[in-house]
Formats: structure tokens, C-alpha cells, sequence
């Protein structure tokens, strides 16, 4: 990792503790990045310098949020696995934890305004890594049509998923994210848990997006903004339990 140390004074070897702010060993997303960004500007400079930082912040939120869901299906009996309930947390902040480095990538994308093609999926391999250490995994179609995303790593999917027609659903990030989440705690995919899960998804997004505008434009949190999120997402969740609550078993 001496390129990082030459470029940003960042990053240790193998067998020393890494600080807050240093990345993490082993990183060849992030070589790949820099490749990529060749010429390499201040401002694309800055914002390869925050990856340490970002990805802790992101998972910062991935865990809250993938608690409150985790308490969330325990009060509403939805947790049908035997597994434990810290090592559900940890699955599920994965999964929360892709949706986050795939809103963040997004908005570095806009923020940059550079002409480097795969910009943002670069970004994105490299926070991956940086926050749990594994590199993207490979996806196919018929992985998301078969609800089997969950243990797939990175925003690939997202891409993906994006690009595929899915009848009458509006929100396909958050369905998936959903179908991960139930596959989790339910062994299996499930509409009504998937359901649950739009309303939180929603807020999740916007702090995600409000992070990566403190990040990068060094802007406050917009709070009426965020106020109508709230409302929306609320609405959103009483629906979904209302559902939830109605269900046949």
C-alpha cells in the first residue's frame, strides 16, 4: 500500500492496527480507483482521501438502522430463524451497508462531474472494501429474480436491478433490500416482510444522501427536507403493518 502513503499519507501494513482514518490493507479496488481517475485532481483527490471516513460513517448507519429492523421484526414475531440475534444484526448491516456505498457512489458521481466511465462502481468496489474487508461478488439475473442477493456483496447488484422491468414495483432498491433482509431473518424471500421494509428504506436513503452532501459540499441537513421524508416513510410503515398484521399465518 505505499502508493496510498505516497498519495494521501493514509494506510499501515498488514500486521499493524489501522486507525480511524486509514485504509484498509489489501485494498486493490482502491489501486483500481486511482488508475482509473488518472489524471488525478485535487477535488477527485479529496474525495479518495474520505473513503476511510465515509465507510465508517456508513456503517455507522447500516448498524443503526439493521438494529431498529432486527427489534422491529422481534416485536412484530417475524424472526423465524434460530440463528443469533447479534449475528442477524451483522448480516443485515451488510445489506444495508451495500444500499449505503450505492447511494453514496451515486452522489460522488454527481458531485465530481468527471468524464470516468464505471466512476461511480469503482468508488463503490473500493468502499466496499474498505468497510468489510471483501470485494464485490459476482450477480446475475437470475439472482435477483431468485431473491438471492443477500450474501452478494457491493452495489453491483443495485446496477442491475435497476435495469431489469419489475412489473408493478416502483421502488426496486428497497424491494430487494427487503427480500435480502427477509431471507435473513426468515429463511427464505417474503412479501409482507419486504413491505416492512420500504418505509425505513426511504429515511435510510436520505441520511445517506445527507451524509454525502456534509461529506462532500460541506452542506448542513436540510431539515424541512428531511421532515417530509419522515412523514413519507411513516405513512409508508403503517401501511406495511397494517399489511404485516392482516397476514394469513
Amino acid at each position: 500500500m505505499g502508493i496510498l502513503q505516497r498519495i494521501f499519507g493514509k494506510g499501515r501494513s498488514g500486521g499493524e492496527r489501522r486507525g480511524a482514518g486509514e485504509f484498509r490493507p489489501g485494498n486493490i479496488y482502491l489501486l483500481h480507483l486511482l488508475a482509473h481517475c488518472k489524471p488525478l485532481d485535487e477535488e477527485t483527490k479529496r474525495v479518495i482521501g474520505m473513503i476511510p471516513k465515509v465507510a465508517k460513517g456508513l456503517w455507522t448507519i447500516s448498524e443503526q438502522e439493521s438494529k431498529a429492523f432486527i427489534d422491529l421484526m422481534d416485536s412484530e414475531g417475524g424472526l423465524t430463524v434460530s440463528d443469533s440475534r447479534s449475528r442477524l444484526t451483522l448480516r443485515a448491516t451488510r445489506c444495508f451497508f451495500d444500499l449505503a456505498v450505492a447511494v453514496y457512489s451515486n452522489e460522488i458521481v454527481k458531485f465530481l462531474e468527471r468524464p470516468y466511465e464505471g466512476l461511480g462502481l469503482y468508488f463503490g468496489d473500493a468502499l466496499l472494501w474498505q468497510g468489510v474487508g471483501e470485494g464485490p461478488g459476482v450477480i446475475r439475473e437470475e439472482h435477483i429474480r431468485g431473491f438471492d442477493t443477500h450474501e452478494r456483496r457491493g452495489i453491483h447488484k443495485y446496477i442491475l436491478t435497476s435495469m431489469i422491468p419489475h412489473g408493478d414495483i416502483k421502488d426496486s432498491a428497497a424491494w430487494m433490500l427487503g427480500q435480502e433482509l427477509a431471507n435473513i431473518v426468515s429463511g427464505g424471500p417474503n412479501a409482507f416482510i419486504a413491505a416492512l421494509v420500504l418505509g425505513p428504506s426511504m429515511l435510510f436513503r436520505w441520511e445517506v444522501r445527507s451524509l454525502a452532501r456534509t461529506f462532500l459540499r460541506e452542506e448542513e441537513p436540510d431539515v424541512h427536507e428531511r421532515e417530509e421524508v419522515v412523514r413519507e416513510a411513516e405513512k409508508a410503515k403503517r401501511d406495511a403493518q397494517r399489511i404485516w398484521r392482516q397476514r394469513p399465518w
